[in-house]
């Protein structure tokens, strides 16, 4: 005799990484839109250091090119469904694993604001986290061919993004850290307090670049019993 097994997994005790990818359409759209900002607007750059507009200063990323993405583009280009979207999603799984059994009445998230990240050979993000936001995300809409790691671990490690240490203490089922090697398309979403950080990379030209969009957001919340 078989059976179904129905299970519920509870786990407010650590919080995790959503992995999605972009649909075609909106990475397509996105990759125009980081175009046209790169190519057009150099005094559009983003300063990592004070979040304004103006030329870019080297701050918590060792990146020399940022840029700032004024959210009605979002609007413009009607992407901003989609990312509202996605965003609720994830906002709706984190509080159902914080708080089970706890019914949201209404939830709303939506983007706070969104840079673009034009990172170049041997340039990398130190291990940092995310202010003034409930939630964080990066997406890829570019990767070069990055040269073979000078040695092979299980994971490549050179271009990689790695989250660390927000876990239980269990010594056998919880890990302090695991990579991502992106690929194009792929839209990460975590908690601000997310600790992170990006692996430089080398390209066989020198030039190469891995373009890649972050967003901060935050949400509403109405609770009933």
């Amino acid at each position: 005799m078989s059976y179904k097994i129905r299970y519920d997994l509870m786990q407010p005790w650590s919080t995790f990484v959503m992995k999605t990818e972009l649909p075609p359409d909106i990475l397509e759209k996105m990759q125009r839109i980081t175009d046209e900002i790169i190519e057009n607007n150099p005094a559009n750059r983003l300063d990592p250091t004070t979040g304004e507009k103006g030329p870019s200063k080297v701050g918590a990323g060792q990146v020399k090119d940022q840029y700032f993405i004024d959210l009605k583009i979002l609007e413009q280009e009607e992407i901003q469904e989609y990312f509202s979207g996605v965003c609720t999603h994830y906002v709706t799984l984190a509080f159902d694993q914080s708080n089970p059994g706890v019914i949201q009445e209404e939830l709303h998230a939506w983007p706070t604001n969104m840079w673009i990240n034009s990172q170049k050979d041997n340039e990398y993000f130190e291990m940092h986290e995310h202010v003034n936001c409930a939630f964080s995300s990066v997406m890829y809409l570019k990767i070069p061919e990055y040269l073979p790691d000078r040695k092979s671990y299980n994971v490549s490690v050179d271009g990689a993004i790695e989250f660390m240490d927000n876990k239980g203490r269990d010594t056998i089922w919880a890990r302090s850290m695991f990579y991502i090697q992106p690929q194009v398309g792929d839209f990460l979403i975590f908690p601000m307090s997310q600790q992170h950080m990006v692996y430089p990379f080398r390209t066989v030209d020198g030039k190469g670049e891995r373009r890649s969009v972050s967003l901060n957001g935050t949400f509403s919340l109405k609770e009933t019993i």
